[in-house]
């Protein structure tokens, strides 16, 4: 096994972010290129990929195959959804949270980068086969869950802003479900043209983390203890309680190996794009997806150590 493609792939996304910041530090786009770029991906790339995704990969003989991986999936997801508020709680971000940090800080405590990450980690470490369609549950469901519960806890009040709650990446959620579970054909054409459009979500969504960073103080970010401790709980602790919970529940190599790995994952590329639509906060979301994929490239080569016999 060779850990080259998994480090080209967290070295290529370090790349387009650096992109974004040169183009920003040249000053190539003016002032208004931050909400072009987020008008672009939220409203027209993302819910493309996000259909695309449901309706190639979450079939019915998918979850044949993979059912049990499914519900764990699906269990992980609700649990740390809700672990992130009294784990926000004890960070003490307080009520009156004026920076929009708490809902970065549970974002990352709950979601990783299964969907370009992950999958290369999987193809990596177990090859084409079983492993790469139980990442792909994961990947689905990320997409659910990032337009569905996801905008609860980016949403500084959610009472206030309900109407945030009804986003295009949702109801594309909605439509791919039901063509998928309909048996509806989708011609070839428009599949295609949907996922050339969906497959320009992640760089330019890198793109605009890079651009935004400029912004931002990763520096002092990378200092800040609390930065410090949430990057913990997604790259170490996390991934470890995922694995002791499932080694002591089943022997079943794949129904614990794989959602170890998906919960070791380095933070949503997406991420800063949520933000900036949620009202939170863009620059720590920028400086959470840079950190996070700088120090994978040392705790990946770690997990292949404890999952790959």
């Amino acid at each position: 096994m060779t850990y080259t493609n998994v480090l080209l792939t967290l070295v290529m996304l370090l790349l387009q972010i650096g992109i974004g910041a040169f183009c920003r530090r040249i000053g190539l786009f003016d002032g208004g290129a931050p909400k072009a770029l987020n008008n672009i991906i939220f409203y027209i790339a993302m819910p493309c990929m996000v259909f695309c995704n449901l309706v190639q990969s979450f079939t019915p003989e998918l979850m044949d195959t993979v059912g049990w991986l499914a519900l764990v999936a699906v269990v992980y997801y609700v649990v740390l959804h809700l672990l992130s508020y009294p784990y926000a709680r004890l960070m003490r971000f307080g009520q009156n949270d004026a920076r929009g940090e708490r809902g970065i800080h549970q974002y990352v405590f709950i979601v990783s980068n299964v969907a370009f990450i992950g999958l290369a980690v999987a193809k990596a470490f177990w090859g084409e086969g079983q492993a790469m369609a139980c990442m792909t549950v994961y990947v689905v469901l990320s997409s659910i869950y990032s337009s569905t519960l996801g905008p609860m806890v980016l949403i500084p009040n959610v009472r206030a802003n309900r109407k945030k709650l009804l986003t295009p990446n949702l109801v594309s959620a909605v439509i791919g479900f039901c063509v998928a579970f309909s048996g509806m054909r989708v011609p070839a054409f428009l599949m295609s043209s949907l996922g050339q459009i969906g497959a320009m979500t992640t760089p330019l969504a890198l793109f605009f983390t890079g651009y935004t960073l400029l912004d931002a103080r990763l520096g002092s970010a990378i200092l800040d203890p609390k930065v410090l401790v949430t990057t913990a709980m997604r790259l170490l602790v996390i991934p470890a309680g995922v694995y002791l919970v499932l080694r002591a529940l089943t022997d079943n190599y794949y129904l614990y190996a794989v959602p170890t790995a998906a919960a070791a994952m380095p933070t949503l590329s997406l991420l800063p794009v949520h933000a900036r639509n949620y009202g939170s906060n863009v620059e720590l979301a920028s400086c959470f997806v840079a950190i996070t994929q700088i120090l994978a490239i040392v705790t990946i080569p770690i997990l292949a150590l404890l999952l790959v016999p």
